[in-house]
């Protein structure tokens, strides 16, 4: 009975010392891996910071198509204009540092400041003011032109349109 006894006692002490060397993995290696790679998800991938480089500076809207696909058309460049605006400046910005602000000036010469944030892939580009927020999905993009899609209300109407950036 007694060497019953030992041999429990010492099972029980045996894996008192396997879970406490566990306890020291986990702090150790586990537990750090784990947060790391939470971190990484995190944070801006290199696609969101390239479109940013890629905007800074004043665009100006120099083509731009009202509808959709076989249902689309040109818009004349004072119409685009008055619908959308005529500039945009995008302010230099790192992502993991701030926000990232910029300005629109309008037909006639109002300006309206606004936050923008671009999503991980770099397709979509939110620009917020005022606490109303327009969603601009890119189509295409490189340093010397951006080509956006958007929706604009026009005479009661939601339409879609689509518009070339040019410095």
């Amino acid at each position: 009975m007694i060497q019953i006894l030992t041999l429990v006692r010492c099972n029980i002490v045996a894996f008192l010392v396997v879970l406490e060397k566990f306890k020291v993995i986990m702090k150790k290696i586990i537990l750090p891996l784990v947060l790391g790679f939470a971190l990484f998800l995190s944070s801006c991938t290199k696609d969101d910071q390239k479109m940013v480089n890629n905007l800074e500076g004043t665009w100006r809207i120099t083509q731009a198509e009202e509808g959709h696909g076989s249902h689309s058309h040109s818009m004349d460049l004072e119409e685009a204009h008055e619908l959308l605006f005529e500039t945009i400046t995008f302010s230099d910005c790192k992502l993991k540092d701030a926000d990232c602000t910029g300005s629109m000036e309008f037909h006639g010469g109002a300006t309206q400041a606004f936050d923008y944030t671009i999503d991980d892939d770099a397709t979509i580009v939110t620009l917020t003011s005022n606490g109303i927020s327009s969603i601009m999905e890119v189509i295409s993009s490189d340093k010397d032109m951006h080509e956006f899609s958007t929706e604009a209300i026009e005479d009661g109407e939601v339409i879609e349109v689509t518009f070339l950036l040019e410095k």
